[in-house]
């Protein structure tokens, strides 16, 4: 012992060096150890278990690596403020695209992040930033609004939804869509609607006659049979009490 004048191992500052190989150390309001290497990087203090090394804490540039063979990790503070793959064998260098987080059977469970993923490579277009799944009230000129739901996968938008309408419409204003949970990027919306029980006598501007089973896709928020030529679109009064309108499709976004 040193320090100390019993075998106590948790209260008492000092050391206690036992011949059965075990030690402790017993230290108040400080570090109980530093070990410190001179001249050159390299491993500091080495585990092993029936003469064999099981793992290793070393240095390299002022900073700790940490592991097993070749698996372990470097805490780099310096460069780039990152958490990296290492082997902490012989040279102790970097292990790039080597190393898995967890194993079959082997999982972590959630992750936390507040920036991206970089799926396959390391280019921005192999970023995925962004996962959202949610709800959304799809809503049709003098309509209640309906139910539906939406998953975002970077800035691609998949919805769906259905509106069961309550409303005769006036056939005075332009059919149109709104509600989408996210702006809609340029030209790149692309709803499809089926309806069922709607006004087959509907008016609007440069229309076919409706029929009941017929399907379209938006190209904008109002309804239209066609994306192109004379401007065409259905008023409110293409939906009445009971018409179902089954939405489907996606849009891009910069939200």
């Amino acid at each position: 012992m040193v320090g100390k004048t019993t075998l106590e191992y948790e209260n008492t500052d000092g050391h206690i060096f036992r011949n059965d190989g075990f030690q402790n150390s017993t230290r108040s309001s400080g570090n109980v150890n530093d070990f410190n290497r001179l001249t050159n990087d390299g491993e500091i203090t080495r585990f092993s278990s029936d003469g064999t090394t099981a793992g290793r804490i070393g240095v390299t540039s002022n900073r700790i690596f940490i592991g097993s063979g070749n698996t372990g990790i470097f805490f780099d503070n310096l460069t780039d403020n990152a958490i990296k793959p290492w082997n902490t064998d012989g040279t102790a260098t970097a292990r790039d695209a080597a190393i898995d987080i967890g194993h079959e059977g082997e999982r972590f469970k959630d992750l936390y992040l507040s920036g991206g993923v970089y799926l396959g490579g390391v280019g921005s277009a192999n970023k995925l930033d962004d996962y959202e799944e949610g709800t959304w009230n799809p809503t049709f000129t003098e309509q209640s609004a309906g139910t539906g739901t939406y998953t975002k996968i970077g800035r691609t938008v998949q919805v769906w939804g259905e509106v069961i309408c309550d409303a005769n419409g006036a056939g005075v204003n332009a059919l149109a869509l709104s509600g989408l949970p996210f702006s809609v990027l340029g030209d790149t919306y692309r709803i499809h609607l089926g309806f069922d029980s709607m006004n087959t006598s509907a008016n609007g501007n440069n229309i076919p006659t409706p029929f009941n089973g017929m399907m379209l896709m938006q190209h904008d928020q109002y309804v239209r049979p066609s994306s192109t030529g004379g401007n065409p679109y259905f008023k409110s009064d293409l939906f009445v009490i009971g018409t179902r309108v089954y939405i489907s499709g996606q849009f891009e976004t910069t939200a």
